[in-house]
């Protein structure tokens, strides 16, 4: 089999499909001239790492039983004019978490509850991965 064809394998079977998907441009580009090959495939890196990341997300939402992912920076804050914009953004810190305080929204607050929640998982998944064994 040619190396052509066992790196697409290589990668299918890895789950790298991202990856796969995008080795040709960058294949040209290297042949170009117009990259090396580490940039190359430092791009490629990120590439399938962003679709991980991504793919992780939606499984988490989909998981916790949440009906969809948005950001604090989706939020249309002239539909709600009074909402106090500062003080969402300032809990968008999530100090909340570090000061092991509570956060308490009354009345309808679906996106709140979701995005805080979602968000709160996210950082305090990138906290356990971050920390080094004792």
């Amino acid at each position: 089999m040619p190396t052509y064809a066992k790196i697409i394998n290589g990668l299918s079977d890895l789950g790298m499909h991202e990856m796969q998907n995008n080795i040709d441009f960058y294949a040209d580009l290297v042949n170009k001239g117009e990259k090396s090959f580490t940039q190359a495939f430092e791009e490629l890196i990120k590439i399938e790492k962003d679709s991980n990341k991504i793919r992780a997300e939606n499984a988490c939402v989909k998981t916790a039983g949440f009906p969809f992912y948005k950001t604090m920076d989706e939020f249309d804050f002239s539909f709600q004019p009074n909402i106090n914009k500062r003080e969402l953004l300032d809990l968008n810190q999530l100090n909340f978490i570090d000061k092991q305080e509570n956060i308490l929204f009354v009345g309808s607050s679906g996106f709140f509850y979701i995005f805080y929640n979602f968000r709160s998982f996210d950082e305090s998944a990138k906290e356990s991965f971050n920390r080094k064994p004792s």
